[in-house]
């Protein structure tokens, strides 16, 4: 972990240096606030040991650490600084220390709790000594290999005790210590057991290979193994006499060293690759794996153009970064061993300067005068990354509705993990690496000393299926929090806003929101309006959930989660249940609903458009082809009297907000009392309008006047009036939030083609479960994927050359045209067809391009569609830029093949 402060350590974990008093005080004595990555080993793992009780592991690697892990959480601890490779580790029997024999023949004392250095012992002069602790904590034991001698010392007043040789009948052998107690002695043919200090023989096996071999016993010595090879342990079950018979073979890929719990029930091994494996010493099977995530870093350097940062690690891998976004990119500009020269350590955004500092374990970007800008962790065995910033904001391409691998220390209790929940709200920041290169002033972070930081408790409690109904009955428990170790006097909390998911979607809250998603005022409404009530006296609830489910899951496991809030929005840990599906009803054809949105026709003549029209009828057109469903396409559009090829066109007025409203509340398993007022708007249509399925598709087109107004986004029906603060005339984008909050479609898509539509999801939104109540929000949860023409600040445009917008163009006339090959441009992994996701992103990077040929005067433009006639002049300076929150499931259902 890399540890950012003053004074920098090589330890990895990042330190956020809070300097309120206050906040000290009330935390602990010590100020300090500390992210910690696990990442894992950075390199090949050498060394590896259980402290007495089990409940911790250390490893050793090339990278000259040693990490620590919680073994019954998995969680990775602590980090040593070691500055050598450790040969041979041994916990001492009580507290939190370790001995460490390093590759220079010295054995160091450390305490891993606080990361200090205690006394060293020199043991060799090389790397071949093994230790050990006696049981009672008292003594070291180091035997030298080479020289064929046993060191001891008294740990209580550091003195040497005497030294003891190796028998003279011993020859030339290796020499290995595995405990206080016993040793061994190997050569090319066999390995034998002695009890120590007397060296008398325990038992013999044959020597399989000399040159791969590692040892390890428990501490009852009644079992033994070593490494028949670099993938292989041999374990032998008894050591009471010479041993013939045949050993229990374990695979172990890359094994470097080995070690038995103390229970002997468990091998742990240290691998190549840097995981550490446990497996079962009854049969092999693997019990549990500490991955590596992450390898030594290279180089890093700016590319010529200054706009990407190129890592190179271990083992050739590659990774890009987008200084301008702060995300990966896929460019395959690439700084290898040989091309350096091509990159710098210096780059620059607008107009700040930084420079790159490469760790070995993680990067640092500094400003010209030394001051930390931030530190980037890459997890490049998984495609992850963290950046965070000296003040302790984040930012993570990992899903944080269930991050493992991250978590907080607080006042430098490094073996008292803080879930990475209790400061997340207000810490993870989206584009943080763009935002600090760009010196953006950023909002103030709260007082922590405010913060109650108790989790309530979720459990999932029974999860049944009725096979008749395709239901699953899933009941959630949830229990208040209760913490009397916490310093700030907030030690208890209540239980809010219980979210359940299927499969990592959103199908049910409760208490159930109100039927407008109006953000609460403020915490106080909040809270009283998404307490989970608890009885007096009870020790929690339930609530239980239907759920459909979908028939593409049966024979496969469906995930349900769970989880709530505190009472200052601190998510609780997620709770998990599987249901393997082995039967549903019989499926009902798949559906696709199609509702496409067009405006042309407003009150006020200002407002009148001339494209939008046709840009819905265009999207219903284009996903006629959705591959494997009936598609029921709702053209709901609103236009004046006009002629077409020669003939009179009337009319029409289906795009009010009663329409949208009700198609909408019908495709909900709502609203049936509307369902003949919607027949007689838009016809038979209104008929194929039923409660959706996780089977089914729903895109939501919308193309007509967006309007924002002090953070607030509006889209226009065609009844919106011509009064611009007539809000209510209007869909507010929690309106629409409510709208499809129970549209319980497996794949759902917004499509809004209006000036201002990226203000949908407001201003920072933060992807990830924070328990708003805004369109970004329930976007994350439902796992939709929302397209919006411009971002917040621009405008969108018609172009009378394209006949339409130019988001609708590039999506359908550009995007699903063919190429001279028959290729799609849309198809960009040219696997021969169009995902839902791949459409959505081309239009996203094309437009831009597309607004280029109108301002080079390529294509001509009509009217800006921006109800404001002042920001007309905004179409000459800014290119309509579309931004894509993309929050589906892989790539989604395929719309067009060529």
């Amino acid at each position: 972990m890399a540890k950012v402060s003053a004074l920098l350590f090589a330890v990895f974990c990042l330190l956020v240096g809070l300097t309120s008093a206050a906040i000290a005080a009330t935390l602990t004595d010590d100020a300090a606030v500390e992210l910690y990555v696990e990442s894992g080993i950075h390199h090949s793992a050498r060394s590896i040991a259980f402290s007495t009780d089990g409940r911790y592991i250390a490893a050793s690697s090339l990278d000259r650490t040693i990490k620590i892990w919680d073994v019954v959480t998995g969680r990775e601890l602590a980090t040593i600084p070691n500055d050598s490779m450790a040969r041979s580790i041994a916990f001492l029997p009580a507290g939190t220390t370790l001995a460490a024999a390093n590759e220079d023949g010295m054995v160091v004392i450390w305490n891993f709790a606080t990361l200090e250095r205690g006394p060293r012992f020199q043991c060799s002069s090389n790397e071949t000594s093994t230790i050990a602790v006696s049981t009672d904590g008292n003594q070291l034991i180091c035997a030298d290999s080479l020289t064929k001698v046993i060191h001891r010392w008294d740990l209580r007043s550091q003195d040497q005790l005497a030294d003891q040789d190796l028998p003279a009948t011993a020859g030339d052998v290796g020499l290995f210590v595995l405990d206080a107690d016993h040793a061994v002695l190997f050569d090319d043919q066999k390995a034998t057991i002695f009890e120590l200090p007397s060296f008398t023989s325990q038992t013999t096996v044959t020597m399989p290979n000399v040159a791969d071999a590692a040892f390890a016993a428990s501490y009852k010595a009644n079992k033994f193994a070593l490494v028949a090879s670099f993938d292989s342990i041999n374990l032998y079950n008894s050591t009471s006499s010479k041993m013939d018979e045949a050993p229990l073979v374990l695979s172990a890929a890359g094994v470097h060293a080995i070690s038995f719990s103390p229970d002997g029930n468990t091998i742990a091994y240290a691998s190549e690759g840097g995981d550490i494996v446990f497996l079962s010493t009854s049969d092999g099977k693997e019990t549990g794996r500490l991955s590596s995530f992450s390898n030594r870093i290279e180089n890093a350097g700016v590319d010529v153009a200054g706009s990407l940062l190129s890592v190179h690690l271990w083992y050739d891998v590659h990774v890009n970064f987008d200084l301008h976004s702060g995300e990966l990119s896929d460019s395959q500009i690439r700084l290898t061993y040989d091309n350096g020269n091509e990159f710098s350590n210096e780059g620059e955004i607008g107009g700040r300067r930084f420079i790159v500092q490469n760790r070995s374990d993680y990067l640092q970007l500094e400003a010209e005068d030394g001051t930390l800008i931030c530190t980037i962790v890459i997890l490049d065995k998984i495609g992850k990354f963290v950046v965070v910033a000296s003040d302790g904001r984040f930012d993570t391409n990992m899903d944080l509705s269930d991050v493992r691998g991250v978590h907080w220390i607080f006042g430098r209790a490094l073996l008292k993990p803080v879930p990475l929940e209790i400061l997340m709200r207000d810490y993870y920041t989206p584009k943080l690496l763009n935002r600090l290169l760009s010196a953006q002033i950023m909002p103030s972070l709260p007082q922590l000393s405010e913060l109650n930081r108790v989790q309530p408790k979720v459990t999932i409690s029974t999860v049944s299926l009725d096979a008749s109904s395709g239901l699953a009955q899933v009941t959630v428990v949830g229990k208040e929090g209760s913490d009397p170790s916490q310093t700030n006097h907030k030690t208890k909390t209540g239980i809010y806003d219980v979210r359940l998911f299927r499969d990592g979607q959103l199908v049910g809250e409760w208490p159930e929101p109100q039927s407008i998603a109006t953000p609460p005022a403020d915490k106080t409404a909040w809270r009283n309006t998404s307490r989970f009530v608890i009885p007096n006296g009870a020790e929690g609830s339930s609530h239980t959930f239907a759920v459909r489910l979908p028939s593409t899951s049966v024979g496969k496991k469906v995930l349900f989660t769970a989880y709530a809030f505190n009472e200052d929005r601190v998510k609780s840990p997620t709770a998990t249940r599987t249901l393997e599906l082995t039967g549903l009803p019989s499926s009902s054809t798949r559906r696709a609903y199609v509702i496409a949105v067009g405006v042309n026709s407003y009150k006020a003549p200002g407002l009148q458009l001339t494209y939008a029209v046709s840009d819905a009828a265009s999207i219903t057109r284009a996903l006629e082809g959705l591959n494997g469903f009936e598609v029921v396409p709702v053209l709901l559009t609103s236009d004046i009297d006009r002629k077409a090829d020669g003939k009179d066109v009337p009319a029409i007025d289906h795009a009010r907000k009663a329409d949208i409203r009700d198609v909408l509340a019908l495709l909900a398993g709502k609203g049936e009392e509307n369902r003949q007022r919607l027949r007689d708007t838009i016809g038979s249509v209104a008929d194929k309008l039923s409660k959706v399925t996780p089977d089914d598709v729903v895109v939501l087109a919308f193309s007509g006047h967006g309007y924002t107004e002090q953070g607030s986004f509006f889209i226009l029906p065609s009844d919106s009036g011509d009064d611009l603060s007539h809000h209510a005339a209007m869909i507010s984008s929690e309106e629409l939030t409510a709208w499809l909050r129970n549209v319980d479609a497996g794949e759902m898509v917004m499509i809004i083609d209006a000036c201002h539509s990226a203000a949908g999801v407001p201003e920072g939104f933060k992807p990830g479960p924070m328990g708003d109540r805004g369109l970004g929000q329930l976007a994350y949860d439902k796992r939709m994927r929302i397209l919006a023409a411009t971002q917040a600040d621009d405008v969108a445009i018609e172009s009378g050359e394209l006949g339409q917008g130019l988001l609708t163009y590039a999506l359908v006339k550009e995007g699903l045209s063919k190429e001279t090959d028959g290729s799609l441009p849309a198809d960009t992994d040219k696997d021969g067809a169009v995902s839902l996701k791949e459409w959505l992103t081309y239009a996203q990077l094309r437009v831009p391009h597309l607004y280029e040929d109108i301002v080079s005067g390529k294509v001509q433009k009509t009217r800006d569609s921006n109800p404001n006639p002042a920001l007309l002049q905004d179409t000459e300076r800014h290119a309509q830029t579309p931004v894509l929150f993309d929050f589906g499931n892989q790539g989604g259902p395929v719309i067009s093949r060529p």
